[in-house]
């Protein structure tokens, strides 16, 4: 990697299957409603369609989800008429420079077009 920056696991990613505060999945319900307006996680119980998890190969999540990598945020984006789904690459920041796009998926983000809830900043 460049700088010499090493992409350590962390201990979010080491949690599959384990109680952990860093295994963490967030639901946010529409109150009036009371239907899920969208969820953030980092679990790996959780995955896409196609396989896709926190933890997997970045590369790998492209292929299968038949995607290229957005610039700003570094993610997958998968869109249907109810909602849009975020695949969030993992970050890398070394010592010394600038943070650069990591090799594995960091996390999920769904959020609902009906009950938007700005998923992209949490």
């Amino acid at each position: 990697m460049a700088g010499g920056a090493k992409e350590q696991p962390r201990r979010e990613d080491r949690c599959a299957g384990r109680q952990s505060l860093n295994c963490r999945t967030v639901y946010f319900v529409n109150k009036r409603t009371g239907t899920l307006a969208g969820f953030w996680t980092r679990a790996r119980r959780f995955h896409t369609t196609e396989g896709v998890r926190p933890g997997s190969d970045l590369a790998e999540a492209k292929r299968r989800e038949h995607r290229t990598l957005m610039d700003n945020p570094p993610a997958l984006d998968l869109r249907t008429d109810a909602a849009e789904l975020m695949i969030y690459a993992s970050i890398v920041t070394p010592r010394h420079g600038d943070w650069h796009v990591g090799k594995t998926v960091d996390d999920l983000a769904l959020e609902s077009r009906q009950h938007m809830i700005g998923l992209e900043f949490v």
